[in-house]
């Protein structure tokens, strides 16, 4: 699974679109598949320059927040070490590590050649044509000892489940 922003933003429909596009050039390599992402609020323009160089030389592009992207394979095993390294310590049922024995560790032996084979996929900006949108501002809130709050009453003349039961 690859996201498009912080955290796990996924798409599952966007998922099958891409594999079945990469299904496609895997079962026909001699016919050239191109498969773009593009928000649906998007310019004309930028449909255009996917079409022109030097974006058209990639079969894969993604368009996010003014940027092009590019599916890239990046070689994870620093990642791959630290998370095995940093694993959460099993607890038994009363919320405690059983036995409470600790043992030191020591690298006998290259630990490396057991990671050498992870790889992540991830999105590699190939040509930026703006500035990410800034984010609305607020300025209805007032953060400050001295600011008044501004206290309404809540208009409600709808009864309550209680006021319902109690009626019966």
């Amino acid at each position: 699974d690859m996201d498009y922003g912080p955290g796990p933003v996924r798409n599952d429909v966007q998922k099958t679109v891409w594999e079945i596009c990469r299904q496609m050039r895997a079962d026909m390599p001699q016919v050239l598949i191109s498969c773009i992402d593009l928000p649906i609020n998007v310019s004309p323009d930028v449909v255009q320059a996917c079409l022109s160089e030097p974006l058209n030389e990639y079969r894969e592009l993604m368009y996010h927040e003014g940027t092009w992207h590019t599916p890239s394979v990046i070689n994870s095993s620093g990642l791959a070490k630290w998370k095995q390294e940093n694993k959460k310590e099993k607890l038994n049922k009363v919320g405690v590590m059983p036995g409470g024995f600790h043992r030191k560790k020591f690298g006998w032996i290259d630990e490396t050649v057991f990671y050498k084979d992870m790889w992540a996929l991830g999105w590699k900006p190939v040509l930026k044509r703006s500035d990410p949108p800034a984010a609305p501002r607020r300025t209805d809130l007032v953060f400050s000892e001295n600011a008044v709050p501004d206290v309404k009453p809540i208009l409600n003349s709808i009864p309550s489940g209680t006021e319902v039961t109690f009626r019966k």
